[in-house]
């Protein structure tokens, strides 16, 4: 075993680039060069074949998803929440309501790309390089674009070339990836308009606790735990591996974190009132969902010793 592999520390970035405006700002004539999109990872018909099951059985009804009460449950009950609800139905009914949205997503000032500019020796500007949006820089990524594959939880795109069904699977996942993306951007703005963050490196470890937060609250955590000596297990490198032999990974990362009582020690302030208040709506909702099913009739197991224990059981 690799430990040095397994517990690296990401190298600071020696220079750190200022939130700049999207394209209308900068200067007509200077050629831009687009950053590549990232190679998407080829799957095997193997890892297609595990996934299918799982694409088959992730539909919602619809204009519902699952994605409110799973993944971002966290995030549950809060207006940001509320107003992702009509996000998915819109994307449920409609192909081009889904790019709308994503469209709506990619012109927020923390989710447009930022152009950095390259000088000559007279200090004059010949160009543009794409780097990072804002929200990536702080680890907060949307699904279904360019630079990031779908969410796990809806498994490999076999499901939906299926017949007749293909076209439900399609529909329910893009009411999947809009409501997210949608909390994700909402929270994202909310958070950092908060912080009133310009990029600068004096919030940058807030900053980043913060985007960290929103994507472990919308059910897409880091495959990265911390280590010995502030180092971190980093198992992104197999992640493939772990989506074909785990249900969502990603997500039970992300749960980790909110029981892993060193979030709650080691981490900024503004970052660990973030965590504090997932975790109060995480059990506010189990309560409330274990309440009405035991008042209709089910055994619910409120034992912390038994290991039935949250479990609503029906027959």
């Amino acid at each position: 075993l690799n430990l040095e592999s397994l517990f690296g520390e990401a190298e600071p970035n020696p220079n750190p680039i200022p939130l700049l405006p999207g394209r209308e700002d900068i200067q007509l004539g200077i050629p831009i060069t687009d950053r590549p999109a990232a190679k998407p990872y080829e799957e095997s018909m193997f890892s297609k074949a595990m996934q299918a099951p799982k694409g088959m059985m992730s539909v919602d009804l619809p204009f519902m998803t699952s994605a409110a009460f799973r993944q971002a449950k966290p995030l549950a009950w809060t207006t940001e929440w509320f107003k992702a609800w009509g996000k998915a139905a819109k994307a449920y009914g409609d192909e081009g309501a889904f790019q709308t949205i994503m469209d709506d997503i990619h012109s927020s000032k923390y989710f447009k790309p930022r152009y950095k500019p390259s000088y000559n020796s007279k200090g004059e500007i010949t160009g543009y390089k794409e780097v990072p949006s804002p929200a990536e820089e702080i680890g907060v990524h949307l699904s279904e674009g360019k630079f990031v594959p779908r969410e796990e939880q809806l498994g490999s795109q076999l499901a939906e070339q299926i017949p007749g069904y293909g076209n439900i699977v399609r529909r329910s996942n893009r009411a999947y990836a809009a409501f997210l993306n949608h909390l994700r951007k909402t929270k994202t703005e909310e958070l950092l308009d908060q912080l009133k963050w310009s990029g600068n490196e004096n919030d940058k470890v807030v900053a980043k606790g913060l985007g960290e937060f929103v994507m472990d609250a919308t059910g897409r955590g880091s495959l990265k735990w911390a280590g010995p000596g502030g180092r971190q297990a980093n198992l992104e490198r197999i992640a493939p591996v772990l989506k074909n032999t785990m249900w969502s990974p990603r997500l039970f990362a992300a749960n980790t974190k909110f029981l892993n009582p060193f979030t709650y020690t080691s981490l900024p302030d503004p970052v660990r009132r973030q965590y504090i208040g997932g975790a109060l709506r995480m059990s506010a909702t189990w309560l409330s969902f274990a309440g009405l099913a035991k008042m209709a009739g089910a055994e619910v197991s409120l034992d912390p010793t038994n290991s039935d224990f949250g479990k609503i059981k029906i027959g």
